[in-house]
C-alpha cells in the first residue's frame, strides 16, 4: 500500500551575497538596515527560508528589528515575515517617490482647481487642490501658459517657441476641425469653406500623405508614450484632457498668446498676429472692411471665411512695417499695439479703423501695454500712467463712480505712480505699481467688485477706486507678475513665489492645508501654493482660468537630496553638539553653585554657632530663632528671656535637613544683614 506524505515546499536556500544581505536584514537594527539593499536584492531573498532556522535564531532577529521574541517558531517566523514584507514595501514606495521627485526637477506644468473641461491637462476630467504636475510636460522647457478668464482651455509655449493646448475642445483651440462623419450611405455633407481652409485642395491630406487628424499628436511622455487618456476620450470626445501640440503654429517663434471665450490671438517674436475661432463680431481681423454689412458678409464668405479653426496671420489688414509687440482679446474684440505705441482694434465697439471718438483718443497715446476684460479694458503708455475705457459697472474701471466711459480716461489714483503690469477680469481690475529702485517688481492694486475674496482689501466687496493689497506691504512681497481670472486671481513674486487669493472653488487656489481650517469658500489674504517646496524648480509663467490655476516651472538647479539630507545631519549634529555644551556649562555652572552655596552654608552654621546659638529650654524652635543680648538686661536674651547659658544649641553642619534657605531666613529674622567672612 503505498504512502502518502506531504510534498516539501521548494524553498530557495540563500546563498553567497543573498544570504549575506538576509543576515544584515535579521540582526542589524531597523535604521541600519534601512536602504541597504536594492529592490532587485529584495526580489532575490525567498522569506520562506525562515522557517528552517533554530528558534534561538528567529528570538535574536526579533530582538534586533524591536520585536516580540516570544512565541513559537511559526509566530517568530510570521512576525519577522510580516516585518520584513513591511520593510520591503516601504523602502519600494521611498525608491518611486524618489524617482517621482527626480523626474519633477526637469521643470513642467502645475495645475490646480476645476477639471471638468480636461483643462487641467492630466488626461481626466477630475478636480485638483493641490497643483500637480502634468506628467507629460515634464522636461519639455515651458516658458510661458496662458488661459482666460473666461474660457477653459489652455496653452502653453516652449522656449523653442512650439504651442500646446488642452481643455474643451468646442472653444478655440486652433486644432484643425473635425472630418465630418459620414452618413450611412456613405455620402459626407461638405460644410461651408472657413478661414484657414483651402478651397482649392480637394481633400485635407498634406503633402506627406497625412491628414489633419494625424498630426493631431498630444505631448509624448518620457516613456515615448502618448499622454492622451483614450478611456477619458472615448467617454469624453469633447475635452482634449492632455497637452497637444499646435502644429499649425509650429516654427512661428510665438511669444504670447491672448485667449478669449470664443477666440484667441498669438503674436510671433516677429511681431506678426494669429487669431483663430469665432468671427461673429469681426474681432478676427482678417476682413479688408471691417464693418461688413450682412450681405457683404454673405459675398466674402467664400473669399475670407467667417469663424478659422486653424490660426491665420494678419495679412490683408496691416501692413508689412507694422510690428506688433502687445495683443488682448476679449469677448468680442481683439486689441494689438504697435512697436510705434499705435493700438488696432478689431471687433464690437472696438473698430480703430473708422474716425470714432474711441479711435482718434487711441491714437493719442503711445501705448506699450493693453489688457482687455468681459466688459473694459486698460492700457499703459510709455510714462507707466493708465487709461480705463468700458463698462463701470461694479467700479472696475477705478474712477471712483460706476459711469461707462467711451474713450480711455486717466486712472487718477495712480497717476503719479508707473504702472509695470495690468490685469482685467471680469468684474475687477488688478495692477502692479513699481517701487523703486526696483525695476521688475512692486506692490498690487485692486479695485471693482470681489464679493468672493479677489480684492484682498479685507472685507470690502466693492471698490470704485485701486486700493493697496497691504498683504503684500505688510510681508515686503513684491509682485513682478499678476493675472485676474473669474473670481480669483494669481501672482508671481519676485523670489519666484506663487500667490492666490479669492475664490477657491474646486481648490482653483492651490492651498488644501490652509483652506481646510478657512470657514468660507473663499480667501482675500493672499497666501503661497501649497505643494510645490520640496525639489521643485523656480516657477517662471503662471495663467488663472475660470476657476483653474497654470504654473510653469523651470528645471530644478538646486541641491539634491543626498546633499540635503547630508546638510539635515550635519545641522542636527552640530545642534546635538550644541546643546551638549550647553548641557555641560550648564553642569558646570551648576556644581560652581552648589559649592557656593556650600561654603555659604558652612559659615553660616560657624557664624550662628558662634554668636547666636539656639535655646535649649524653648520647646518651640521658631519662638528664638538665636542667642541675642537685651537692651536692658544684657546677660538675658532679648527674644526668650532666658539666661545665656541656656542657649547651648548648635547647629550640625552634617545634617542634611539644615538648608541653606532656612539659615538665610534666621539671619533675617536675626537682623544680621550679612555673614561674616572666614577671615574675620
Amino acid at each position: 500500500m503505498p504512502l502518502f506524505g506531504r510534498k516539501k515546499p521548494n524553498i530557495r536556500i540563500p546563498t553567497g551575497k543573498n544570504a549575506v544581505n538576509l543576515r544584515k536584514l535579521l540582526f542589524l537594527t531597523l535604521p541600519e538596515s534601512s536602504h541597504i539593499l536594492p529592490p532587485e536584492s529584495w526580489d532575490k531573498i525567498d522569506l520562506r527560508c525562515l522557517t528552517l532556522m533554530k528558534v534561538k535564531m528567529l528570538r535574536a532577529a526579533c530582538l534586533a528589528r524591536e520585536l516580540e521574541p516570544k512565541g513559537g517558531k511559526r509566530v517568530l517566523v510570521e512576525r519577522l515575515t510580516s516585518s520584513l514584507e513591511r520593510q520591503q514595501e516601504l523602502e519600494r514606495q521611498d525608491v518611486v517617490a524618489r524617482e517621482e521627485r527626480r523626474v519633477n526637477k526637469l521643470g513642467g506644468i502645475w495645475t490646480c482647481g476645476t477639471g471638468t473641461q480636461g483643462q487641467l491637462g492630466h488626461g481626466d476630467c477630475l478636480n485638483y487642490d493641490v497643483p500637480t504636475q502634468i506628467l507629460s510636460t515634464r522636461g519639455m522647457n515651458f516658458s510661458q501658459v496662458y488661459a482666460g478668464f473666461d474660457s477653459d482651455i489652455t496653452f502653453a509655449v516652449t522656449r523653442a517657441g512650439d504651442v500646446y493646448v488642452w481643455g474643451n475642445k468646442s472653444g478655440p483651440t486652433g486644432l484643425p476641425k473635425p472630418k465630418p462623419k459620414p452618413k450611412p450611405d456613405g455620402s459626407a455633407k461638405s460644410p461651408p469653406p472657413l478661414l484657414g481652409d483651402d478651397v482649392n485642395d480637394d481633400d485635407d491630406d498634406d503633402e506627406d500623405g497625412t491628414s489633419d487628424e494625424d498630426n493631431d499628436d498630444p505631448a509624448p511622455d518620457d516613456d515615448g508614450t502618448d499622454s492622451d487618456d483614450e478611456g477619458a476620450l472615448e467617454l469624453r470626445p469633447d475635452v482634449i484632457p492632455s497637452p497637444v501640440q499646435l502644429k499649425s503654429l509650429s516654427g512661428e517663434d510665438v511669444v504670447a498668446i491672448a485667449v478669449g471665450r470664443v477666440h484667441c490671438a498669438a503674436r510671433t517674436k516677429n511681431g506678426d498676429v494669429f487669431t483663430w475661432g469665432q468671427n461673429d463680431h469681426c474681432q478676427l481681423g482678417h476682413e479688408a472692411v471691417h464693418s461688413l454689412t450682412e450681405a457683404q458678409s454673405r459675398r466674402t464668405l467664400i473669399k475670407y471665411g467667417l469663424d478659422a479653426f486653424e490660426p491665420v496671420i494678419w495679412t490683408r489688414t496691416v501692413s508689412e512695417t507694422c510690428v506688433i509687440k502687445g495683443i488682448a482679446v476679449g469677448t468680442d474684440h481683439t486689441l494689438a499695439v504697435s512697436e510705434d505705441g499705435d493700438i488696432l482694434g478689431f471687433g464690437s465697439m472696438y473698430n480703430s479703423s473708422d474716425h470714432s471718438a474711441l479711435s482718434r483718443n487711441l491714437r493719442k497715446h503711445r501705448v506699450v501695454q493693453i489688457c482687455c476684460g468681459a466688459m473694459h479694458a486698460a492700457i499703459v503708455n510709455d510714462n507707466g500712467q493708465m487709461y480705463t475705457w468700458g463698462s463701470g459697472d461694479g467700479g472696475r474701471l477705478g474712477h471712483g463712480d460706476l459711469a461707462m466711459q467711451v474713450t480711455p480716461r486717466l486712472v487718477e489714483a495712480l497717476a503719479k505712480d508707473i504702472v509695470f503690469q495690468i490685469a482685467c477680469g471680469c468684474w475687477h481690475t488688478a495692477a502692479i505699481v513699481l517701487v523703486p529702485p526696483l525695476l521688475k517688481g512692486g506692490f498690487v492694486y485692486t479695485w471693482g467688485t470681489g464679493r468672493y475674496g479677489q480684492l484682498a482689501q479685507g472685507g470690502q466687496q466693492m471698490v470704485p477706486t485701486p486700493g493697496l493689497v497691504r498683504d503684500f506691504l505688510m510681508q515686503s512681497v513684491f509682485i513682478k507678475r499678476i493675472c485676474a481670472g473669474m473670481y480669483h486671481n494669481v501672482a508671481l513674486s519676485v523670489d519666484d513665489e506663487v500667490y492666490t487669493w479669492g475664490s477657491n472653488v474646486n481648490g482653483c487656489l492651490g492651498r488644501p492645508d490652509e483652506m481646510s481650517t478657512n470657514p468660507e469658500s473663499f480667501s482675500a489674504v493672499p497666501g503661497v501654493v501649497e505643494g510645490m517646496s520640496d525639489f521643485v524648480g523656480r516657477p517662471c509663467a503662471i495663467a488663472a482660468g475660470r476657476e483653474y490655476t497654470v504654473i510653469a516651472t523651470k528645471p530644478y538647479l538646486g541641491p539634491s537630496e543626498e546633499e540635503v539630507e547630508a546638510a539635515r545631519f550635519a545641522a542636527a549634529e552640530r545642534e546635538t553638539a550644541i546643546q551638549k555644551q550647553i548641557a555641560r556649562e550648564e553642569a558646570a555652572e551648576a556644581a560652581e553653585l552648589q559649592q557656593a552655596e556650600a561654603v555659604e552654608r558652612l559659615q553660616l552654621i560657624r557664624f550662628l554657632n558662634t554668636t547666636h546659638p539656639k535655646c535649649a529650654v524653648c520647646a518651640l524652635a521658631s519662638a528664638c530663632p538665636g542667642f541675642q543680648r537685651d537692651n536692658i538686661d544684657p546677660a538675658l536674651c532679648r527674644h526668650c528671656l532666658h539666661d545665656k547659658h541656656k542657649h547651648t544649641l548648635l547647629y550640625n553642619d552634617r545634617d542634611k535637613a539644615v538648608k541653606l534657605e532656612a539659615l538665610r531666613h534666621v539671619l533675617v529674622l536675626l537682623g544680621v544683614a550679612l555673614a561674616p567672612t572666614e577671615g574675620e
